[in-house]
């Protein structure tokens, strides 16, 4: 209802890459025509905000409930990380 189906991204359609590859993310914002500069991620693992800023794409922090997957992997961003602010 919100996204066009073609916009709609799995880790399928940018393999053999995969977050937090740059290569994934260009996949995604080569299909949707758009630059990292004005585009915005929205991403609750460090790693992946990371990668993102490292392209110029500016990041909304999503805090994670309980046993979500990157708090499963050791890699949950909290508020007041250094790496969620610019």
């Amino acid at each position: 209802e919100f996204f066009r189906d073609d916009f709609i991204f799995g880790v399928e359609d940018v393999m053999p890459a995969c977050k937090p590859e740059a290569a994934a993310f260009r996949t995604v914002l080569d299909a949707v025509g758009a630059d990292a500069a004005s585009s915005i991620m929205f991403e609750d693992s460090l790693k992946n905000i990371r990668a993102c800023r490292a392209l110029g794409m500016r990041c909304v922090f999503v805090e994670e409930e309980v046993g979500g997957e990157a708090a499963l992997l050791g890699d949950a961003a909290k508020a007041g990380d250094a790496d969620l602010y610019e």
